[in-house]
Protein backbone atom coordinates (compact mmCIF):
# COMPACT_ATOMS: atom_id res chain seq x y z
CA UNK A 1 0.00 0.00 0.00
CA UNK A 2 2.64 2.19 0.76
CA UNK A 3 4.58 2.05 -2.49
CA UNK A 4 1.40 2.85 -4.11
CA UNK A 5 1.18 6.04 -2.10
CA UNK A 6 4.80 6.60 -3.29
CA UNK A 7 4.49 5.69 -6.81
CA UNK A 8 1.43 8.19 -6.84
CA UNK A 9 3.26 10.84 -5.15
CA UNK A 10 6.19 10.34 -8.20
CA UNK A 11 3.95 10.94 -10.73
CA UNK A 12 2.31 14.28 -8.91
CA UNK A 13 5.75 15.23 -8.56
CA UNK A 14 6.46 14.71 -12.24
CA UNK A 15 3.24 16.41 -13.54
CA UNK A 16 4.51 19.45 -11.71
CA UNK A 17 8.26 19.26 -12.92
CA UNK A 18 6.92 19.22 -16.37
CA UNK A 19 4.25 22.13 -15.88
CA UNK A 20 7.25 24.02 -14.01
CA UNK A 21 9.38 23.27 -16.61
CA UNK A 22 6.29 24.72 -19.20
CA UNK A 23 6.14 27.93 -17.51
CA UNK A 24 9.50 28.45 -17.59
CA UNK A 25 10.12 27.71 -21.24
CA UNK A 26 7.20 30.30 -22.07
CA UNK A 27 8.75 32.91 -19.89
CA UNK A 28 11.86 32.80 -21.72
CA UNK A 29 10.32 32.61 -25.30
CA UNK A 30 8.60 35.83 -24.41
CA UNK A 31 11.76 37.32 -23.35
CA UNK A 32 13.93 35.80 -25.96
CA UNK A 33 14.41 38.14 -29.59
CA UNK A 34 13.64 36.80 -32.21
CA UNK A 35 15.76 38.06 -35.06
CA UNK A 36 15.13 38.12 -38.97
CA UNK A 37 18.21 36.50 -40.22
CA UNK A 38 17.73 37.29 -43.98
CA UNK A 39 16.55 40.56 -43.09
CA UNK A 40 20.12 41.11 -40.82
CA UNK A 41 21.92 39.18 -43.47
CA UNK A 42 20.34 41.71 -46.63
CA UNK A 43 21.41 44.81 -44.51
CA UNK A 44 24.86 43.47 -44.01
CA UNK A 45 25.05 42.82 -47.93
CA UNK A 46 23.89 45.97 -48.65
CA UNK A 47 26.20 47.68 -46.46
CA UNK A 48 28.98 46.00 -47.72
CA UNK A 49 28.19 47.05 -51.30
CA UNK A 50 27.83 50.76 -50.55
CA UNK A 51 31.42 50.20 -48.38
CA UNK A 52 32.73 48.77 -52.06
CA UNK A 53 31.41 51.55 -53.90
CA UNK A 54 29.02 49.57 -56.16
CA UNK A 55 26.06 51.59 -56.05
CA UNK A 56 24.80 49.92 -58.45
CA UNK A 57 24.00 46.33 -57.05
CA UNK A 58 22.93 48.10 -53.79
CA UNK A 59 20.56 49.71 -55.11
CA UNK A 60 19.01 46.54 -57.14
CA UNK A 61 18.74 45.75 -53.23
CA UNK A 62 16.16 48.82 -52.71
CA UNK A 63 12.47 49.08 -53.48
CA UNK A 64 13.63 51.24 -56.24
CA UNK A 65 11.22 54.12 -55.29
CA UNK A 66 10.72 56.49 -52.61
CA UNK A 67 13.36 56.87 -49.64
CA UNK A 68 15.94 55.24 -51.48
CA UNK A 69 15.50 57.14 -55.25
CA UNK A 70 13.45 56.37 -57.76
CA UNK A 71 16.74 56.12 -60.16
CA UNK A 72 20.25 54.69 -59.51
CA UNK A 73 21.34 58.78 -60.05
CA UNK A 74 18.33 59.51 -57.12
CA UNK A 75 19.89 56.93 -55.10
CA UNK A 76 23.50 57.79 -55.28
CA UNK A 77 22.50 61.15 -54.50
CA UNK A 78 20.96 60.10 -51.07
CA UNK A 79 23.87 57.79 -50.62
CA UNK A 80 26.05 61.04 -50.65
CA UNK A 81 23.59 62.87 -48.45
CA UNK A 82 23.59 60.66 -45.42
CA UNK A 83 27.05 60.46 -45.87
CA UNK A 84 27.16 57.20 -46.34
CA UNK A 85 30.37 57.08 -48.78
CA UNK A 86 33.16 58.59 -45.95
CA UNK A 87 31.42 57.49 -42.71
CA UNK A 88 29.99 53.63 -43.76
CA UNK A 89 33.76 52.84 -45.14
CA UNK A 90 35.47 53.16 -42.15
CA UNK A 91 35.45 50.58 -39.01
CA UNK A 92 34.24 47.24 -38.95
CA UNK A 93 30.06 47.06 -39.84
CA UNK A 94 28.92 46.07 -36.21
CA UNK A 95 25.00 45.26 -36.23
CA UNK A 96 23.77 46.72 -32.66
CA UNK A 97 19.97 45.79 -33.19
CA UNK A 98 16.93 44.65 -34.92
CA UNK A 99 13.30 46.83 -33.86
CA UNK A 100 10.90 46.60 -33.92
CA UNK A 101 11.28 44.03 -31.17
CA UNK A 102 9.68 39.94 -31.60
CA UNK A 103 9.93 37.61 -29.03
CA UNK A 104 9.97 33.86 -29.53
CA UNK A 105 6.80 33.89 -27.72
CA UNK A 106 5.05 36.15 -29.64
CA UNK A 107 5.70 34.26 -32.63
CA UNK A 108 3.91 31.48 -30.74
CA UNK A 109 1.06 33.43 -30.25
CA UNK A 110 0.89 34.39 -33.68
CA UNK A 111 0.84 30.90 -34.67
CA UNK A 112 -1.55 29.00 -32.31
CA UNK A 113 -4.17 32.06 -33.47
CA UNK A 114 -3.43 31.54 -37.18
CA UNK A 115 -1.65 34.56 -38.36
CA UNK A 116 1.23 34.75 -40.37
CA UNK A 117 4.52 34.38 -38.00
CA UNK A 118 6.80 37.03 -39.86
CA UNK A 119 7.92 40.49 -39.51
CA UNK A 120 6.68 42.28 -42.66
CA UNK A 121 8.58 45.35 -41.88
CA UNK A 122 12.19 45.41 -39.70
CA UNK A 123 15.00 48.14 -38.86
CA UNK A 124 18.49 46.84 -38.35
CA UNK A 125 20.86 49.32 -36.56
CA UNK A 126 24.31 49.23 -37.20
CA UNK A 127 27.47 51.47 -36.52
CA UNK A 128 29.55 51.63 -39.45
CA UNK A 129 31.80 54.11 -38.11
CA UNK A 130 29.03 56.44 -37.37
CA UNK A 131 25.21 55.04 -36.50
CA UNK A 132 23.40 53.77 -39.26
CA UNK A 133 19.88 52.56 -40.11
CA UNK A 134 18.86 50.26 -42.57
CA UNK A 135 14.76 50.12 -43.06
CA UNK A 136 13.56 46.57 -44.92
CA UNK A 137 10.07 45.70 -45.99
CA UNK A 138 9.13 41.68 -46.46
CA UNK A 139 7.22 40.82 -49.63
CA UNK A 140 4.50 38.37 -49.66
CA UNK A 141 7.03 36.19 -51.36
CA UNK A 142 9.20 36.45 -48.77
CA UNK A 143 11.90 38.41 -50.14
CA UNK A 144 13.40 41.39 -48.10
CA UNK A 145 14.09 44.71 -49.58
CA UNK A 146 15.63 48.29 -48.35
CA UNK A 147 13.28 50.60 -48.34
CA UNK A 148 14.93 53.29 -46.60
CA UNK A 149 18.36 53.91 -44.87
CA UNK A 150 19.79 56.72 -42.99
CA UNK A 151 22.71 57.78 -40.59
CA UNK A 152 21.66 59.44 -37.48
CA UNK A 153 22.70 60.64 -33.86
CA UNK A 154 23.19 57.50 -31.06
Amino acid sequence: MASRLQQGGRGAVATAAAVALAVAAAVAASRIQHVPTDAVSLSMTFIDLLRAGELDKAYELTVKSGDVGRDLKGFADKVRREGVEGGARTGAAEMRGVRPFQSYGNRLRRWINGESVDQTEANVDFSVGVPFKVGLVRFKDGRWRVRNFQSHAE
